[in-house]
């Protein structure tokens, strides 16, 4: 039986009260059995290796001397230990908390050098170096890879200089003993990851701007609040929860601020894009802000395919060729002028035009008709224009359609619902992605040029409909 099957980053195993780090099952050569468990037992200064054979695991679980507490460092568990546990390691993975433990060791193997007489300079730590060398490279072997002699295979940490490891020390002995002091956010932060509980409580109140007020549930009325109004909360909450402190006979009140400092903590605490995005929409805060995000990326011909409309920025008569030539002078002149509009499909991996649709307006009947030719095969197109010595012979399965929220792609009673199911009885994904965010669909967006794909009215020989950026 496999005692510590699937343990993950989340779970704890402790050994008589004592923490461990490493578990490492040996088997049989030959028989590929299981006969002993190899358990890293760190016992708060120092580590030890501890064997057992599968019976003794059993025991040991029996007794409770043993304990595996499976999901003790999920991120709910921690909450819950951070409001009323003192010593519990913050926000940490797996990772961070074995650099912490590192840290605490070594900060506790300094603070026993120093009561044995080593005095805090360089000097003096240099004559207990060796020692702490020695002392730090067990440490890891046996916490790391649950031996007792290091080889040159394993990779362990130097031991730091002697400025560092007093620091440790000071660190250390003025944070009484807490480990939080090392657990520092990533890149270089100098504050811990630890918030106060009272900023988290006043930070609950301001939250509020940005959802735009209280639940329904709550008394006071939903919308959107001023920053002024968001800060009287936040001061009323404030001394309520002082007034409940006191009469528990509490001793750790929230400070008290003003309305003005409040409003400074909504710009100085809340994420201004969120804030926006809660308040104003995912299109005004993209438009504010910007957006760093690659969108969908792909690696094979249709997986997606944007569709879209705009209209021409050429003038043109409205009417055909054959009727132009039979009209007179005067008709002519009354012909209107326009400008049409255009519904392109382009193929997101090859920059491909897979069809298009010119129309009036956009409808529901171009969209179905720039559907429809991006499986039909176009070389006739530059047969009509004079080109001859090249094709437009690009069709592929479709995954995903990609359209913006216009009508002749939406839904009753706005049409389109047509295009819809047309996309689904391709067997096809569909999917309308946020109006005026015009980074969701780039490729056809930068696609709006009439120059940039329209053939030239002289046509060239050997002029090929290939990819186009």
């Amino acid at each position: 039986m496999n005692f510590f099957g699937n343990l993950t980053q989340a779970d704890r195993v402790l050994f008589e009260g004592y923490e461990v780090w490493n578990v490492a099952p040996r088997t049989d050569t030959a028989t590929k059995e299981v006969t002993h468990y190899s358990l890293a037992v760190c016992t708060g200064d120092d580590a030890k290796v501890r064997i057992f054979r599968p019976k003794e695991i059993r025991e040991l679980i029996k007794t409770e001397r043993l304990v595996i507490d499976r999901g003790y460092y999920s991120a709910k568990r921690a909450e819950v230990r951070r409001m009323y546990g003192r010593k519990e390691i913050y926000f940490a993975g797996k990772k961070r908390r074995e650099t912490i433990g590192r840290k605490v060791f070594l900060a506790q193997r300094m603070a026993q050098c120093c009561r044995e007489g080593m005095t805090r300079t360089r000097p003096g730590v240099d004559q207990y170096r060796a020692r702490l060398q020695a002392d730090y490279k067990q440490f890891q072997v046996r916490t790391k890879y649950g031996t007792e002699r290091a080889n040159t295979n394993q990779r362990l940490h130097p031991l730091p200089c002697n400025d560092t490891l007093l620091g440790y020390l000071r660190k250390f002995e003025k944070s009484a003993g807490d480990p939080n002091v090392f657990n520092l956010e990533r890149g270089g932060s100098t504050n811990p990851a630890v918030v106060d509980d009272n900023l988290n409580f006043v930070l609950s109140i301001l939250q509020q701007y940005a959802q735009g007020g209280p639940s329904p549930n709550d008394e006071l009325p939903t919308g959107k609040s001023s920053k002024r109004e968001i800060a009287e909360r936040a001061v009323e909450a404030v001394a309520k929860e002082n007034a409940s402190r006191l009469e528990l006979g509490r001793t750790d009140l929230i400070p008290t601020r003003s309305e003005r400092t409040y409003e400074r903590y909504i710009d100085l605490y809340l994420d201004p894009f969120t804030v926006a995005v809660q308040r104003e929409g995912l299109a005004k805060a993209t438009r504010d802000f910007g957006t760093s995000e690659a969108g969908l990326g792909v690696k094979q011909l249709g997986e997606v395919v944007q569709f879209d409309a705009w209209q021409f920025h050429i003038v043109s008569l409205d009417t055909t060729r054959a009727q132009y030539n039979q009209m007179t002078e005067d008709e002519r002149r009354n012909v209107k002028r326009v400008r049409r509009w255009v519904v392109a499909a382009i193929d997101v991996a090859s920059r491909v035009i897979l069809g298009y649709s010119i129309c009036r307006s956009p409808n529901q009947n171009s969209s179905l008709e720039a559907l429809q030719m991006c499986f039909m095969d176009k070389t006739y197109l530059l047969r009509n224009a004079g080109i001859h010595d090249s094709h437009w012979k690009y069709v592929c399965p479709i995954q995903l359609v990609s359209t913006d929220c216009g009508s002749e792609f939406g839904k009753h009673p706005f049409g389109g619902a047509e295009f819809a199911g047309a996309v689904k009885r391709l067997r096809s994904s569909f999917m309308n992605t946020t109006a005026g965010v015009a980074l969701l669909r780039g490729h056809i967006e930068r696609f709006s040029v009439l120059a940039s794909w329209v053939l030239p009215a002289k046509p060239l020989a050997g002029q090929q409909v290939s990819p186009r950026n």
